[in-house]
């Protein structure tokens, strides 16, 4: 595979993601230019650094390190929450000066924080059946300057809190007023049109996720948008193929429904394979990548597990047999099925020049672990 195809997966796979951007344009009304924004947001910090604003005080608290820190599937309460949300309550206290001032000392990296802090209040508020997390949610967008990021991520991380307090049938006015209130003018601006658009509730699925059930409580687990209606629990046999492959090398996790295995992946042109992938009734995405950074880091690889039901098990027999590939040093593909069950992973670098970290024979291995998750997952259950 050329390094330009992977690059383009890695775009489309991307795009997905952006499109809750691009459903949200009817609380804007300007042209939406994709990496404008945050190219105007980086501008904006470096004047905002040339000014030696002084300490941040979100310092030394990220979500980066979590391996399901970007996650809103997989989470539980963790010091950075604790902490994050202290130091929220510490904007809320302090004077209109004070607001402003503590805003000014906020990294680009430590908004983002704040707006995960966010997302995941709308998770631990549908599990508490408390709009208290969506208080402290909402107050952490006030505090953020929407100069330095792009705006849509402020609406992306409304628009869950608003599915929450949709739920929660909470009175959405006097939650906004008290964020509105603390905001800077431009973000008090924004988080008025907010409110405006989500007054008739919030469509989670257009926001790309949706709520399942887990052992902790409600959870959101992004979703694509391909047919979804699987006889057994798909997902669940994802979470204990990925927690087969626990491991340093990629422990960070994230996980998808309702999306498709693009043909690319498969070692055939075959006139049949579209309209044999066609036919999968669901089919359930773990993504693997690693926290690491620098040069010699795995960050640049692309690690995609994808679990898939077919109505018939010579689909999933015929599609396992045409599968494996192997482009040396840009990626690899192996797979196997197991009744109606297909099983593929996929990896591969998505940066040219950055050589695949692994071949047909480390994912062999790995296929071996996932293997025997799928087999001893349950057949039946409710998707």
């Amino acid at each position: 595979m050329k390094p330009i195809v992977i690059l383009l997966l890695l775009a489309l796979f991307l795009l997905v993601s952006v499109g809750a951007w691009l459903r949200s344009a009817g609380t804007r009304s300007s042209t939406v230019v994709l990496g404008k924004a945050l190219a105007d947001a980086q501008a904006e910090e470096e004047k905002r650094l040339a000014t030696n604003p002084g300490p941040s005080p979100l310092a030394g608290l990220t979500y980066r390190d979590l391996p399901d820190g970007a996650s809103l599937f997989r989470l539980s309460r963790d010091r950075v929450d604790t902490e994050i949300q202290l130091r929220v309550e510490e904007f809320r206290a302090l004077s209109a000066e004070g607001r402003r001032r503590f805003t000014e000392r906020l990294s680009i990296e430590d908004q983002y924080s704040l707006i995960q802090l966010a997302k995941r209040s709308a998770v631990f508020a549908l599990r508490e059946r408390s709009t208290e997390p969506c208080r402290i949610g909402l107050n952490a967008l006030a505090a953020l300057d929407l100069a330095r990021m792009d705006p849509r991520d402020v609406t992306w991380a409304a628009a869950v809190l608003g599915f929450a307090l949709t739920e929660l049938a909470a009175d959405r006015d006097q939650l906004y007023d008290e964020s509105i209130a603390l905001a800077l003018p431009a973000m008090a601006e924004h988080l008025t049109a907010i409110r405006e658009a989500h007054r008739e509730g919030v469509s989670l699925q257009d926001w790309g996720y949706r709520v399942v059930k887990t052992s902790d409580g409600p959870a959101l687990v992004e979703t694509g948008y391909d047919d979804y209606a699987p006889g057994i629990d798909l997902l669940a046999v994802a979470v204990r193929g990925c927690d087969e492959l626990a491991s340093e090398r990629y422990p960070r996790v994230a996980f998808e429904v309702a999306t498709a295995i693009p043909e690319v992946w498969f070692g055939t042109q075959d006139p049949h394979l579209s309209e044999t992938l066609q036919r999968s009734t669901g089919t359930a995405l773990v993504r693997r990548s690693s926290t690491g950074s620098g040069e010699d880091s795995l960050d640049k690889q692309l690690n995609l597990l994808f679990i898939a039901e077919f109505p018939s098990e010579e689909d999933a027999e015929w599609l396992a047999a045409r599968a494996p590939r192997e482009v040396p040093g840009q990626s690899a593909t192996v797979a196997f099925s197991s009744g109606r069950i297909l099983v593929v992973m996929v990896s591969g670098s998505y940066e040219a020049g950055v050589p695949a970290a692994e071949t047909v024979g480390s994912l062999t291995s790995a296929m071996d672990r996932v293997r025997h998750a799928v087999v001893h997952s349950p057949i039946a259950g409710s998707p």
